[in-house]
């Protein structure tokens, strides 16, 4: 018999899965595999920011910033994507947005974005910056930053003013923070699946994730 506790803890569970997903669309299946799946309660810390990723936004198609797409609008001010760059060293930032016509991000050229720098000054990516890989909002990655210590987190958005990302910690929603890409010693993607395991290089991460992340709290 299952103890008031434990009953709880599923109810809790089953409330979050309802949120994110309409049960009563072609995701039914997904729902009830979902919510019966989880038996160590660490995939729920990654469940909510990998299916984020399938949502799209439909905007108002009367507005001049927005571009068709399958029956509904893009907004072309949106921000949707970030390409990592390196040099001497350190780690830069350009952003793609949803107007750009970018077909290729390895040999995109784009602006370098550099905290408190004028638009004017920005220098290009084809200027000595090597492309390292292309982050989305709600990535979930692993950097190594000055303290020299491994951190992970959900990238929320970026900053232009400032060139940094707002990281959220996947355990409390409402808890984020700045980092600019330039204080990374190292950077990663770490993949999810629907399910809400973690991998690392193809490898199951998902308890060593979850420890990580934990002892930022502490």
């Amino acid at each position: 018999m299952l103890s008031l506790k434990r009953l709880r803890k599923i109810r809790k569970i089953n409330l979050f899965f309802e949120y994110l997903i309409d049960k009563d669309s072609r995701n039914k299946e997904l729902y009830s595999m979902l919510k019966n799946n989880d038996k160590d309660g660490l995939n729920i810390y990654f469940h909510g920011k990998s299916l984020d990723k399938a949502k799209i936004s439909i905007l108002s198609k009367y507005d001049n910033r927005m571009r068709y797409v399958r029956g509904g609008v893009a907004n072309l001010d949106r921000q949707d994507r970030y390409l990592i760059y390196k040099k001497d060293g350190k780690y830069y930032t350009g952003v793609v947005y949803s107007g750009d016509d970018i077909k290729d991000d390895k040999s995109a050229v784009i602006d370098i974005l550099k905290k408190g720098e004028k638009h004017t000054d920005h220098q290009k990516s084809n200027n000595g910056f090597e492309y390292v890989m292309t982050l989305y909002k709600n990535d979930l990655i692993l950097y190594i930053g000055r303290d020299k210590k491994e951190h992970i987190g959900y990238i929320s958005e970026f900053n232009i003013a400032n060139a940094n990302f707002q990281v959220n910690n996947p355990l409390i929603n409402d808890k984020g923070y700045n980092v600019g890409s330039t204080i990374w010693k190292s950077i990663e993607r770490l993949d999810i699946d629907i399910l809400g395991n973690v991998y690392r290089n193809g490898k199951n991460f998902t308890k060593e994730a979850a420890a990580i992340i934990q002892n930022e709290l502490n």
